[in-house]
């Protein structure tokens, strides 16, 4: 069954027969007649205008198509047709902004999926006539039709617009409307929405931040940069976080990094500080370097402190500045025996991105301690072992090599992982050794290392 709702003797008298004729099999129970009539009807353009209205009762069609039947029907080529749905869209899409009238009038729809399927369509073919009607589409007491059509808005630039967008984004009870319209201001860039904008960088959900913020990057205005802080410090979701960073280093304001810094020394909040230090790593500005430095040898006042100085040496990493390897080795040193998995790691990880050989040294001694221990601190293993990789001093590749030794498996297979990800001929004697090892892991990732160096010397 077609499921067209609209009566058949509603179908208009004084149009093109060929119009008439197909409109009248979309009633057809035989699907491929309902789907061959919907793909004419696309085919047609304007012609087929007062189609429109029982195509879009089509779009309710979820028939799916079978691909033996369509091979038998004369749409064989449209093999990308998956439902009914799929060619009552094609059909519509064809007849373009020709049914902007009919698409309006289904506006007024008692029933909820036809205003939706309107909706879209009136932004897809984004005629200014349709600017209106989407309007009063932001009031539909259907909360996904209110969503949609603030989606859809931000592809129209007008005044009327960002005001009735700026109305959702305060006062749409609706989380994901007033997120859509976060975004389609970003997407209009009109400069009456940027305080809205600030003030949203406060709403109570993420998705919302989310949006904001990336409205604000879409802006790259300086008055955003200090709610944009605020909210870096502040905020629990880590997608609006990094939104807030882009968006602070699009606008390219300095004083975004003094913002930042002066988080970083008065956040009490642990998890503020770990956002904060995240931040500046991701800013790259080496003005953060000795805060940074300064937070990381600052004494803890709890055990979360701990947690936040993982997300500094972290931070120090990204900058790659000499100035933070001598720190960065006493904090790995002085917390070997830490109860924190990353405490120690996060520094070995830092030191192997700024790639400075006096960290070699204490490198294999973190690693020396580690393998020894009962319970092996597994990330600071893993990230020590990858640091001198990095560095590739000839001690520390020889370090490597020796590893392939170990009576441990874990240290054998990261040893055997880092030595093949940095194509080091010289260990290849001992990694065929290990095509024999107890390990079947081991065994894996040392043939996939062996390959790995195997084809640069091709």
């Amino acid at each position: 069954m077609s499921g067209i709702r609209i009566p058949k003797e509603k179908i208009p008298e004084n149009i093109d027969p060929e119009v008439r004729e197909n409109i009248e099999k979309l009633y057809s129970n035989a699907i491929i007649e309902r789907v061959t009539a919907a793909y004419r009807l696309g085919e047609m353009g304007e012609k087929a205008e007062p189609a429109v209205p029982f195509l879009l009762e089509l779009l309710k069609d979820n028939t799916e198509l079978n691909p033996y039947f369509l091979e038998s029907s004369d749409i064989a080529h449209l093999k990308e047709f998956k439902t009914v749905k799929d060619v009552a869209t094609f059909a519509l899409l064809g007849i373009g902004s020709y049914g902007i009238n009919h698409l309006i009038n289904a506006l007024r729809s008692d029933d909820a999926t036809t205003r939706f399927n309107a909706v879209w369509f009136l932004g897809v073919f984004q005629d200014k006539r349709s600017i209106e009607p989407l309007i009063k589409a932001l009031k539909d007491e259907d909360r996904e039709i209110r969503e949609l059509a603030a989606r859809m808005l931000g592809y129209f630039k007008s005044k009327k617009v960002v005001k009735a967008l700026i109305e959702v984004l305060e006062n749409d009870e609706y989380y994901e409307s007033r997120a859509s319209a976060a975004h389609s201001l970003g997407e209009i860039k009109d400069p009456d929405a940027i305080m809205p904008l600030i003030k949203a960088t406060k709403d109570e959900d993420w998705e919302v931040r989310r949006q904001v913020a990336w409205a604000l990057a879409e802006f790259r205005d300086r008055r955003a940069v200090k709610p944009l802080v605020e909210a870096i410090a502040k905020d629990d979701d880590w997608i609006a976080i990094e939104n807030a960073t882009i968006a602070l280093k699009k606008i390219g304001d300095p004083a975004a990094i003094d913002l930042l810094i002066e988080a970083l020394r008065t956040e009490k909040d642990y998890l503020g500080r770990e956002r904060v230090a995240w931040a500046l790593g991701e800013m790259k500005d080496k003005k953060a370097v000795e805060p940074l430095i300064e937070a990381l040898e600052k004494e803890k006042e709890c055990e979360e402190d701990e947690e936040a100085k993982c997300y500094i040496a972290e931070a120090l990493g990204k900058l790659k500045d000499k100035r933070a390897v001598k720190p960065l080795i006493k904090y790995m040193l002085n917390n070997l025996e830490s109860f924190t998995d990353s405490d120690a790691g996060s520094a070995a990880w830092a030191l192997g991105e700024i790639k400075d050989p006096g960290a070699v040294e204490p490198l294999i001694t973190a690693i020396n301690k580690t393998k020894d221990e009962l319970f092996v601190n597994d990330f600071l293993l893993s990230s020590a072992i990858e640091a001198l990789g990095k560095i590739k001093t000839d001690k520390a590749i020889q370090f490597l090599i020796e590893l392939l030794g170990d009576s441990e498996e874990k240290v054998r297979k990261e040893a055997a992982s880092v030595l093949g990800e940095i194509k080091c001929e010289k260990a290849l004697v001992q990694l065929r050794k290990l095509l024999n090892d107890p390990s079947p892991k081991v065994q894996d990732i040392a043939r996939v290392a062996i390959e790995n160096i195997e084809n640069k010397k091709e």
